[in-house]
């Protein structure tokens, strides 16, 4: 059965024409090729992101410890490093336990190790070493920060004080891209840093950027009135608070969509500090600061007496008093006072930032107000935004047809970046299985397909050993008049042709055209 099947398999091969033959190779050679590409996508394992935007000196840390824990990985590009899908969390957990994601920066966990041998100048050197890692770690937790380097600069303590020497300290940060860092946010920072180091002023910090541009000066506050950045922040950040409370109260009133309210602020920025001194304030009486009052009393004759004790001082026993001296005295009495005027100090500070004026305009829909709600709604406005007409406030409420604004309907959420990405994995697959499957098949079809006439050439016979037929034995024939009779000879070799045609159609094919063309040329 088997030798049967591969005898009909090599006839049907050696009965294909050689066009046929190298199309059916190809054909096999995809579809194999498919077939193993497909075992091999279907082999490799998903790997998900682990870790990203990682420093050099952390994704070698990273990298060491997943080799330690047998975990596979890929590096890619601005520190990423991928794992496989299911052993993301795995790895996440054993590398936030191994507290190696610092940054390059040394912290406390130096003094893990043990320490015995070690002299107090390398303790205090690693003390130092320390605490600048740990304190440029929470400068780096500010959101425009990306990295941070502090150099603390300690002096030895003295005995004399005139000796004793404050400590300084210099920052310097690294923005992220298109980040700025703000007033408050520098000073922010060298708060963090005196209140980090005893000892520490202020005016001993020097912070830096990677531009080499001062970011901090002595004396600087949360808010730089000569800072214009600083300034317009402040600025818009209030008045879109303020039109924010407007729509919402008018979305309340008038329907959503059927307002627009726009503030704008005239902010003082200026500072001024103001020193008053009232005295005797709201008409209040003297007060005495001091007092002294002297008596003095001289003189001689009888005085009054009597008995010492308890008996002569209760009054339900009479006892007669026991006479005394006479004679002439003198009494001398001295009072003195002192009084302070009243009066109420006063100190003012005004900070910068006051609001000098307010200006809101605010379009209502004609279709939903009326001349009544317009009055009702400018009340309404007056009292959200704080009106004051002798601060020259003004607030403006028309009615008129709005029209709809392209883009405020509800837009369809973009997809997340995993399902971005494992949308474009699954394409990338079906494109590697889908790309060679067509190739293979427009080959196939080109090599199958002959596209325009052959080139005229006379083609090449290909000549076979036709057997020698015998003469067949002289026998009785007997002819019948009715039945012509057929050459037996004849008869031979239209069999033997006819077979030759179904073994090798194409060589019979280009006989009969060379046969044509030589008939071809010889009526010409």
């Amino acid at each position: 059965m088997g030798v049967s099947l591969l005898n009909r398999a090599r006839d049907a091969w050696d009965g294909l024409a050689p066009t046929r033959r190298l199309a059916l190779l190809v054909i096999l050679a995809g579809v194999v090729g498919t077939l193993a590409l497909w075992a091999f996508l279907g082999s490799q394992v998903p790997y998900d992101t682990a870790f990203q935007g990682l420093k050099p000196q952390d994704e070698a840390a990273v990298t060491a410890k997943l080799k330690e824990l047998q975990i596979p990985y890929e590096l890619g590009d601005d520190g990423t490093i991928r794992v496989p899908s299911s052993m993301v969390n795995e790895a996440k957990v054993q590398v936030a336990g191994a507290g190696i994601l610092t940054g390059g920066t040394v912290g406390y966990e130096i003094f893990n190790q043990p320490s015995f041998g070690i002299s107090d100048f390398i303790q205090q050197v690693d003390y130092q070493r320390a605490l600048e890692g740990e304190i440029a770690r929470s400068i780096e937790q500010i959101d425009a920060v990306d990295s941070a380097r502090v150099h603390l600069a300690i002096p030895q303590p003295s005995v004399f004080v005139s000796q004793q020497k404050d400590p300084s300290a210099a920052v310097i940060v690294a923005l992220k891209p298109g980040r700025e860092l703000t007033n408050a946010q520098a000073q922010a920072i060298v708060n963090l840093v005196t209140g980090a180091v005893a000892g520490m002023k202020p005016s001993q910090v020097v912070l830096l950027d990677t531009q080499g541009q001062l970011l901090h000066r002595e004396g600087a506050t949360g808010i730089d009135p000569s800072s214009a950045t600083d300034q317009y922040n402040t600025q818009l950040a209030m008045e879109q608070n303020m039109e924010a409370r407007l729509e919402d109260m008018l979305d309340r009133v008038v329907g959503p969509g059927h307002s627009s309210a726009q503030v704008s602020l005239d902010l003082d920025w200026s500072t001024s500090e103001a020193t008053s001194e009232t005295y005797n304030p709201n008409a209040q009486p003297t007060q005495v600061a001091t007092s002294q009052d002297v008596f003095d009393t001289q003189g001689s004759g009888s005085t009054a007496g009597g008995v010492p004790g308890v008996t002569s001082n209760v009054p339900t026993y009479q006892q007669n008093p026991t006479p005394g001296p006479t004679g002439s005295g003198s009494t001398h009495t001295e009072s003195s006072r002192t009084y302070d005027v009243s009066r109420t100090v006063e100190k003012t500070t005004s900070a910068p930032g006051a609001i000098k004026r307010i200006s809101v305009a605010v379009a209502v829909d004609s279709s939903v107000a009326d001349p009544t709600m317009i009055a009702n709604l400018t009340t309404m406005v007056q009292s959200a935004v704080g009106y004051d007409a002798k601060r020259g406030d003004v607030v403006t409420v028309v009615p008129v047809a709005l029209k709809p604004v392209a883009g405020n309907g509800a837009s369809t959420p973009p997809a997340s970046a995993s399902k971005q990405w494992q949308t474009l994995e699954l394409a990338r697959t079906a494109a590697m299985i889908a790309g060679p499957v067509l190739a293979v098949l427009i080959l196939g079809l080109l090599l199958l397909r002959r596209r325009g006439p052959a080139p005229a050439r006379t083609p090449r016979v290909r000549t076979m050993p036709v057997p020698e037929v015998a003469a067949p034995a002289a026998a009785a024939v007997t002819v019948s008049p009715e039945v012509p009779v057929q050459d037996p000879h004849r008869a031979f070799l239209r069999e033997q042709l006819g077979s030759i045609a179904d073994k090798d159609p194409a060589l019979v094919a280009s006989l009969l055209q060379t046969w044509v063309k030589e008939d071809k040329g010889a009526r010409a």
